[in-house]
């Protein structure tokens, strides 16, 4: 898949966004038992892995909501987006954007923020089905 085709898109503008390592966040995501999708979907909820990867392959040209994160007890949290954080991870994304609180965004930032960018980002907002 050519991820430099990707068009991310994000619903609450007063979260701010950063671009993380997957593996950075996947390593502490792990820590989540009730909620961590493994590989392939697993421990995921219902079909919704398999159903972003399709949705995804017939959308190319749609805006993809950035996963929203935060931290509990120290470690990555997903508010929305786990299923698709972790498709892109299984299919070898390496960077991506994710929205924030702003009151953890700075030490978010040190713990999980990369300079590379792949990509772009835009502001209107645009859902996929399923969401």
């Amino acid at each position: 898949m050519n991820y430099e085709r990707l068009v991310w898109t994000h619903c609450i503008p007063a979260d701010p966004i950063v671009w993380v390592s997957v593996n950075a966040i996947d390593a502490s995501w792990q820590h989540d038992k009730g909620l961590y999708v493994g590989p392939g979907g697993k421990g995921g909820l219902d079909d919704r892995y398999a159903f972003f990867g399709k949705w995804l392959a017939a959308n190319l040209h749609r805006p993809i909501q950035v996963p929203e994160i935060g931290l509990s007890r120290g470690e990555v949290a997903f508010s929305n987006g786990r299923h698709r954080f972790a498709w892109f991870r299984d299919h070898g994304l390496l960077d991506m954007p994710v929205a924030v609180d702003p009151a953890i965004v700075e030490p978010f930032r040190a713990r999980f923020a990369t300079p590379r960018r792949l990509a772009r980002h835009e502001r209107k907002f645009s859902a996929y089905p399923g969401n």
